[in-house]
């Protein structure tokens, strides 16, 4: 996916969230240390911004509401960074 998705640099990307329900979403985002959370892109400060889409203002049909994280990287420890999102991929999981 990175080969074909990632042409050049970029800090600013989204991950599509089947099946996760806000309640996981939100309580995944809890345990963030590093990233914030906001919709500012491009800046120093790395940060996640939880999407919600209905299906009804989406292009592809999906039965509920769709999830996206939109995530922008900024200049924190990448260790750090590495941390907080292998955190919310286990609490998505659970």
């Amino acid at each position: 996916m990175w080969q074909r998705d990632f042409k050049g640099s970029s800090g600013v990307f989204s991950l599509q969230l089947d099946g996760a329900s806000a309640e996981t979403v939100d309580r995944a985002l809890d345990g963030l240390k590093t990233f914030a959370i906001g919709a500012s892109w491009g800046g120093t400060r790395s940060i996640i911004a939880p999407i919600r889409i209905a299906h009804d203002r989406h292009v592809m049909s999906k039965s509920e509401t769709t999830t996206y994280l939109r995530i922008s990287i900024g200049l924190e420890n990448i260790d750090d960074l590495w941390a907080d999102l292998q955190r919310i991929l286990r609490a998505l999981r659970q």
